[in-house]
């Protein structure tokens, strides 16, 4: 519902009919108003003054650089206004140009005054000649819905008026915190470590004019104005409306955690006044930025970018996308407008589409830049610098109004499937994007970069399985997208390692790529018009392997991958006991669990033993709903996967939406069971086995878990459901098993009991040790307490050994591992009493 300002605001000195759709906010203080511009608002007859705050440069380092002061006004309307500016220094006013230009608002001007009409909502830089040093920005915005009441015991609410927080104010998860219109924060936000649920919204400012900036690259994240630390994307926070005013470091910082932010304002003077970052999936659009370091940081997946007006400074980029190891992946970029450069030199730093001193672990994939305008000169379209691999980078409908000042660069790294189309510059459309010289700097090992025409063919080619390990053999599927604005193109053919494979005759829109060889394969779709000119699409490249066991895991007191890939770590209690085969990690079901970076989130198959006589959490009876026992679940949305014990019976499930596929048979009476479960990436079937035999088969979601980074054994990710019991001999493929496979995995070195040496253990007293009797030779006997640590190892001759030695056999639990001449080991516990 819409709250109108008289009823949420009583007790201001506010005149206004309740009719009216403009709602303005009252100044914090008279020591914060602008003294160089007046603003005011009318619609229907009535007009409003709208307060302008002014905030002085105190960076004194780039100061002759910037402007002097920013200027703004922050309003909310409905219907059609006209907005009018006051200029009170001397002088008329001269000329007068509102950005961004793509809003088309023409300014009428008289003597000190400009005047123009809205009937949208728009975040505009108003340049008044003359007034570089003084800028102002007007910020409309929709009327606010649904105001937080400042009774609401889940609400902080600060009314109009200064109130000073300090440094570091603490947010709490499941609480909003509102700053009125008319209010003026000083301070900072620290939320909880992994704080969830928190709102941030208002017509209010934050400011950090009191608190110390920090010298440059010197800081941590300690001076960020709102700052939301989190672990990972399921701690989901929210900032909308707010304006922030010269903060000490970061305006929006949350590594690692989802955040939507919306309709916020930055206004940032010194180094390291970085714009915006959020996490995997992260959301950021119809904000206004103008900071002097980087405005927004894409550093992580699938994040979202729409609807920005940018003041570019002197320091930072408009996007930067690498810096030591961080990388992005397939994020998307819309609908930008950079309204001013400052910027005066290249720097490493400076161009709109950045990456500057990424690490050789640096691989950035599939970020799509589309429809941004610079209303004047732009510092660079592009710098890139980075020791790492930079793949399928779009750039689409760009418009320069003015130049491009510094030639775009490319160094030191990879750069694959580099793509710009519809580039205007100058008025004119090009694809000479480097400046007066026509080229791209480069110093790149290896660069791939094209320019297409305003009105050329362009065919792109996207697999989802481009830049990982592919099985050979496997089919994969590739999406074809094409742009033909004349409609010239008459037939396709793909290509596959430089091979004509297959013909078609119109846009097959997606094709089915079968039997890659091992290695590196190039696929290329080209596209002829009736003369057969072709025109060719980019080049993806699928690796495959062959078919390979990727991680096997014994857990002999440890977490250690015998391929030596993926080790893995034991978290709280790092208890074994008597495996399958050896020893086992003993889970709790309380907060026992072991953490693997293993990556084997395409066609996949896990095998293993388990042991317990617990059943798992159940529920609303998806596989997320049981208790883990290979995990890579990461958030409600998430394109992730994982195995869990449902009850008495194994599930297995992928998201994006969630389906679930759950056992017949039941694996909870206390003996051991092998589990098998295979998943066809591309046709999305899996199937569960239970001791060799075909248990349940469905059809689950296709393609990569692309949210899955690790797995988590014996609980889910979320460290909410625990698995009580022991696990063992946990077996990774990156292929389908067969049937076959799973019966041959399951008989692999383990004989049946009756093959097995009988043992026989003969307790005595503490001191007096114990006897070991056996139906074969023994070589040697090793000695283990139960947190692992070796005791005593000792070599055997025949089949009977007393072990007597005092440290060993104090009162207690002991492990005995007991090899025999023939290669076969066996482990066995000893109660001292």
């Amino acid at each position: 519902m819409r709250n109108y300002f008289l009823v949420i605001l009583p007790f201001l000195a506010l005149v206004q009919s309740i009719s009216a759709m403009v709602y303005t906010y009252p100044g914090a203080s008279e020591t914060l108003r602008s003294a160089v511009y007046e603003v005011s608002v009318s619609q229907n007859g009535t007009e409003q003054t709208s307060f302008v705050y002014a905030d002085a440069n105190t960076f004194t380092e780039q100061k002759y650089q910037m402007s002097d002061w920013n200027h703004w006004s922050c309003f909310s309307f409905d219907g059609t206004i006209t907005v009018k500016v006051k200029k009170l220094t001397s002088g008329a006013i001269s000329g007068c140009k509102i950005y961004p230009i793509t809003d088309s608002i023409q300014p009428t001007i008289s003597g000190n005054e400009v005047t123009f009409t809205l009937s949208k909502p728009a975040k505009l830089f108003v340049s008044v000649s003359g007034m570089n040093e003084n800028p102002l920005f007007i910020f409309a915005d929709e009327p606010e819905q649904d105001i937080p009441s400042p009774t609401d015991a889940n609400v902080v609410y600060w009314g109009p008026g200064v109130h000073n927080i300090g440094e570091h104010y603490t947010l709490n998860s499941n609480t909003t915190y509102y700053l009125a219109g008319g209010a003026y924060v000083k301070g900072s936000f620290l939320s909880v470590n992994n704080g969830n649920n928190i709102h941030i919204r208002g017509r209010g400012i934050l400011s950090g004019i009191d608190i110390a900036h920090c010298s440059y690259n010197n800081c941590g994240f300690d001076k960020v104005a709102i700052h939301i630390p989190a672990n990972n994307n399921s701690f989901k926070n929210y900032i909308e409306g707010i304006t922030i005013t010269n903060p000490g470091q970061y305006c929006i910082q949350s590594y690692g955690g989802y955040l939507e932010t919306r309709n916020v304002k930055c206004f940032g003077w010194w180094y390291e006044t970085d714009g915006w970052v959020g996490g995997d999936g992260s959301k950021l659009w119809d904000s206004f930025f103008k900071v002097n370091d980087d405005v927004v940081k894409l550093y992580f997946k699938d994040m979202q970018i729409n609807d920005l007006v940018i003041y570019h400074q002197q320091n930072g980029a408009p996007f930067q996308f690498a810096w030591g190891a961080e990388q992005g992946r397939n994020g998307t970029v819309n609908n930008i407008d950079i309204v001013a450069d400052e910027s005066t030199s290249l720097g490493n730093n400076h161009s709109m589409i950045n990456a500057a001193n990424g690490s050789a672990s640096n691989n950035v994939i599939g970020m799509k830049f589309d429809n941004i305008r610079a209303d004047q000169d732009l510092t660079a379209i592009f710098g890139l610098k980075t020791s790492g691999t930079v793949s399928n980078i779009e750039i689409t409908n760009l418009l320069v109004r003015g130049k491009v000042k510094f030639t775009n660069y490319l160094t030191n790294g990879t750069f694959n499937n580099l793509v710009l189309r519809n580039i205007s510059i100058g008025g004119t459309c090009t694809d000479n994007i480097a400046g007066a010289g026509g080229l791209v700097s480069s110093l790149a090992k290896s660069v791939d970069l094209r320019y297409m025409a305003c009105n050329e063919p362009y065919i792109n080619i996207t697999a989802p399985q481009t830049g990982v390990q592919n099985v050979e053999d496997e089919w994969v599927r590739a999406g074809i997208s094409v742009i033909d604005p004349q409609n010239n193109i008459v037939r396709y053919t793909l290509f596959v390692n430089d091979e004509p494979i297959e013909n078609y005759n119109s846009n097959p829109g997606e094709i089915i790529i079968k039997g890659l060889k091992s290695g590196s394969n190039k696929i290329v779709v080209a596209g002829y018009n009736a003369q057969n000119t072709p025109f060719t699409s980019n080049m993806v490249t699928i690796i495959t392997k062959p078919k390979e066991l990727v991680s096997l895991y014994h857990f002999e007191y440890n977490g250690a991958d015998e391929t030596g890939r993926y080790s893995g770590w034991m978290n709280n209690d790092d208890v074994y006991d008597v495996g399958y085969k050896g020893m086992a990690p003993v889970f709790d079901g309380v907060n026992d669990r072991m953490t693997l970076n293993n990556r084997v989130f395409g066609n996949m198959s896990y095998a293993f033993w388990i042991n317990t006589t617990t059943p798992g959490t159940v529920g609303a009876g998806n596989w997320f709903d049981g208790s883990g026992l290979i995990d890579g679940k990461s958030s409600s949305t998430g394109i992730d996967f994982g195995i869990s014990l449902l009850g008495k019976q194994v599930s297995v499930g992928t998201g994006g939406p969630d389906i679930t596929l759950i056992s017949a048979a039941e694996v909870t009476d206390g003996n051991w069971h092998h589990v098998a479960v295979t998943r066809n990436s591309n046709s999305g079937e899996a199937i569960i086995y239970i001791d060799g035999k075909e248990s349940a088969r469905a059809v689950l979601n296709t393609g990569e878990r692309t949210s899955a980074t690790r797995i988590t054994i014996g609980s889910n990710m979320q460290l909410t459901q625990y698995f009580k019991g022991l696990l063992d001999e946990l077996a990774i493929y990156n292929y389908v098993l067969s049937p076959q496979d799973i019966t041959g995995i399951i008989a692999l070195g383990t004989k049946p009991i009756s093959h097995e040496p009988q043992v026989a253990i003969v307790t005595g007293t503490p001191g007096h040790g114990f006897t070991i009797s056996t139906t074969e030779n023994m070589a040697s006997i090793a000695v283990y307490n139960m947190a692992g640590m070796l005791l005593n190892k000792n070599k055997a001759d025949g089949k009977m050994m007393s072990v007597t030695d005092n440290d060993i056999c104090h009162a207690g639990i002991y492990l005995v591992s007991i090899r025999f001449a023939n290669g076969h080991e066996i482990h066995r516990k000893v109660s001292v009493n």
